[in-house]
């Protein structure tokens, strides 16, 4: 079975660490520290929006080869969006 065959020591990615929300952003290294306990070692952190696509790559530069931005425009917020070139 699948849950046999993964190996329970494997280093683990997060792929939706979502960090920036209001709840989390604040306790940013305590959540790395506890994912790190958990042998999750790196974290994707999405971005949703212009904005939050510019703080996921600022998060992700902080903690260089354990976060990793994502950007782009989440289909729901995607009609706010009126000029993508300025």
């Amino acid at each position: 079975s699948f849950q046999t065959a993964v190996n329970p020591i494997s280093p683990l990615v997060d792929i939706d660490a979502n960090l920036l929300h209001h709840d989390l952003l604040k306790d940013v290294e305590l959540h790395i520290l506890n994912a790190k306990k958990a042998n999750v070692l790196q974290m994707v952190v999405p971005g949703s929006t212009i904005g939050d696509s510019l703080k996921s790559i600022a998060l992700a530069g902080a903690y260089p080869n354990v976060l990793f931005p994502t950007a782009g425009i989440h289909p729901y917020n995607a009609l706010s969006i009126e000029n993508l070139s300025s």
